[in-house]
């Protein structure tokens, strides 16, 4: 079957870039698209069956909706069908699989799954800024903290720049120990502070 996806905001604006993955929820084979500038793309979809459909972000998958395509009788064709996502993407999300060297701004190589995502995400929607802040836990001195956040941030920039986006659409900012999520009290807690967030700052 043909079908006309199309991405909006809550107030209808179309979202170019989006990725929109579905998922044949029996076989698991998946078929994807990526919106144009009026948030819209055309995919067939085979018949007869149940496909879930996601929405891809970095690092993760939002599932939107569980729908089936009936199986068609001989000599009889399918329609071109419209589905409708209407959704507003997160403004901040955190790097979760994003790690560096106890006490060093130095990435270690598990990041760059997760940040190679972040590149796909850039080049799909090539008008967005981003800042990457960087935070750390309480430990050590506040000083001492927030220059680690800011050597941290522009190595995630360093290493999207070398990847092909343009500086100017990266501010790197480290903010230290000022911004917790957690309690600094626990060892898990700690490990929630010390993060890597992608803020969008205009789209």
């Amino acid at each position: 079957m043909k079908m006309e996806v199309i991405v909006t905001d809550y107030e209808k604006n179309p979202k170019q870039g989006e990725e929109i993955v579905f998922v044949d929820t029996a076989s698991k084979e998946q078929y994807s698209g990526i919106t144009n500038e009026d948030g819209k793309f055309t995919i067939g979809l085979p018949g007869g069956t149940t496909y879930l459909a996601k929405i891809k972000g970095v690092g993760s998958e939002k599932s939107y909706q569980v729908f089936s395509i009936p199986k068609l009788q001989e000599n009889r064709n399918y329609g071109m069908s419209q589905f409708i996502i209407q959704y507003e993407p997160p403004r901040v999300f955190t790097l979760d699989e994003v790690y560096f060297d106890v006490n060093k701004a130095t990435l270690r190589s598990q990041s760059y799954a997760e940040l190679n995502e972040l590149v796909d995400f850039m080049k799909r929607k090539k008008d967005i800024r981003i800042e990457i802040a960087g935070h750390t836990d309480s430990t050590g001195e506040e000083e001492d903290n927030i220059k680690l956040s800011q050597r941290r941030a522009d190595r995630v920039k360093q290493y999207l720049v070398r990847k092909g986006i343009d500086a100017n659409r990266i501010e790197a900012k480290g903010y230290g120990e000022s911004q917790p999520v957690a309690d600094n009290s626990t060892k898990e807690g700690r490990q929630k502070n010390r993060r890597t967030e992608v803020r969008i700052i205009s789209e």
